[in-house]
């Protein structure tokens, strides 16, 4: 049982640091609207993670970055294979360098997301300067692999794009 010594304060951000601070419990715990002034939705930043900077820094020849979201209504488990290219309009193939919140096969990395994106990045090889498309393919000999609709070349080197499975 908690000390009921704690008075709701007007302020919505009184009680927030008074219930963290002291746990103590309020029947309006939800966010009442007519208690603030103004709303603040703020974006979230997006940061690119160290591993992923150290290797591009590393890299002497230049390199692309795709970053994939996958669409899944239940939680499940995600891996690539080596095997997974870009491949560029003019049908040459860009090979897998490199995979970050992704496991490569064999393993499998497990997502407990229903409802939303499994987001993971893949670094490949450069695309060649006559390529103006590209489209990714994960090449395995079973269901369920990783490809992607054709995405337009850009001049950074870096896209985002939404996967899908056949």
């Amino acid at each position: 049982m908690q000390a009921n010594n704690c008075r709701p304060k007007s302020s919505l951000i009184q009680k927030w640091r008074m219930s963290k601070a002291g746990g103590c419990k309020f029947a309006d715990s939800f966010l009442n609207f007519r208690e603030m002034d103004t709303l603040t939705i703020a974006k979230p930043q997006v940061e690119i993670d160290a591993a992923i900077k150290e290797l591009v820094a590393e890299q002497v020849e230049q390199c692309t970055i795709v970053h994939c979201r996958y669409f899944t209504d239940e939680a499940t488990g995600v891996r690539i294979w080596p095997s997974t290219f870009l491949v560029e309009n003019t049908g040459l193939r860009c090979k897998l360098i490199k995979a970050f919140n992704i496991s490569i096969m064999p393993e499998w990395t497990f997502h407990f997301t229903e409802n939303d994106f499994i987001r993971f990045t893949l670094v490949f090889e450069a695309l060649s300067s006559n390529c103006s498309s590209f489209y990714m393919k994960e090449d395995i000999p079973q269901p369920y692999a990783f490809y992607s609709e054709q995405v337009r070349k850009n001049s950074s080197g870096v896209y985002t794009v939404e996967v899908f499975v056949k």
